[in-house]
């Protein structure tokens, strides 16, 4: 049993982490708010959420819950829909419709509902990486129609587009090149290893987005999985996982040459580069751009960094 002073420590520790997690949330707000208030954007920034299956909480959620940010959320399976519309908040507008090329066409619905696509999973990739064969079982498909980007006359601007529909993404932006040609940022899952027949990999994305000004910025997150064998149960597969499968990967529209960029939008990328990437880098260089401009005051920048978290900033 610990004794009572180490109880103490752990107590002591334990308050002084949350402690911490609190006022770095109470900086990062400050600093939107600073940022909102000195960049003053004609309007919110718009997201739009592309496959909002509420399985895990997106990237942009703490910002859209301080109202700095306005989202449209597209989910075509019911379930999913319905979870998104009954814990919605005053700023979010979910819709009941899968995007696409504006065609219909088959949606293969799997036991895990983040499996579900209009690929079929490829049976010689579950096999190889040895993945959840329950998971992965097909337990419907039908045909849905899709609506394009491009169609969707009620959200004229689309500043970040998350997209995750498992495959279909070179397709939508295919279909999208009005809407995405003022885009600043896409936030999409990247698919390095084919995990389901025929979609299309990261180089097609890659050639799509650039192909629109949106150069690849960074990786959120990687997700690796570990290669089937006979001594799999003796392993600890996180450990030892090496195949990357797929990631979120974020992609910025194009700075080298800021002239072909309007005043206005590097304002609210400068927001989202904070908010939602944590570029800050990226951030600063957009108010550098803005201070050349004169369209911020050339005290911005050093303000900004004096928000930013400890552990970014050199010391004196």
């Amino acid at each position: 049993m610990p004794s009572p002073a180490t109880v103490q420590q752990k107590k002591k520790a334990q308050f002084t982490v949350q402690n911490s997690t609190g006022i770095d949330e109470q900086l990062r707000l400050q600093r939107w708010q600073f940022l909102s208030k000195t960049l003053l954007c004609e309007r919110l920034p718009s997201i739009v959420d592309v496959g909002a299956n509420p399985l895990d909480a997106p990237v942009y959620r703490p910002f859209l819950d301080a109202g700095l940010c306005s989202l449209h959320g597209f989910e075509p399976q019911n379930e999913a829909f319905h979870e998104l519309v009954a814990n919605k908040g005053e700023r979010e507008t979910y819709h009941n419709l899968a995007v696409g090329d504006g065609e219909a066409h088959p949606l293969h619905i799997y036991r895990q509902s983040g499996l579900t696509s209009i690929f079929p999973l490829d049976d010689t990739t579950t096999r190889f990486l040895g993945r959840n064969a329950k998971r992965a079982r097909l337990i419907a498909q039908e045909r849905i129609d899709t609506v394009t980007l491009d169609g969707l006359a009620d959200i004229p601007n689309i500043d970040l587009l998350k997209i995750d529909v498992q495959g279909a993404e070179t397709m939508i932006f295919t279909h999208g090149k009005q809407k995405l040609s003022k885009c600043l940022v896409v936030i999409s899952e990247l698919r390095f290893f084919p995990m389901y027949e025929g979609e299309p990999l990261l180089d097609a994305q890659i050639a799509a987005l650039s192909a629109l000004g949106l150069r690849f910025h960074k990786f959120l997150f990687v997700k690796n999985q570990q290669i089937s064998n006979s001594q799999s149960a003796r392993l600890k597969g996180r450990v030892v996982a090496s195949q990357a499968l797929d990631g979120d990967a974020v992609f910025v529209r194009d700075l080298r040459d800021a002239d072909t960029v309007s005043t206005e939008q590097i304002k609210t990328l400068a927001l989202l580069a904070d908010a939602i990437l944590e570029s800050y880098d990226l951030a600063l260089h957009c108010l550098d751009l803005l201070a050349e401009r004169g369209a911020l005051g050339a005290d911005v920048a050093a303000r900004y960094v004096d928000l930013l978290p400890a552990q970014v900033k050199r010391t004196p």
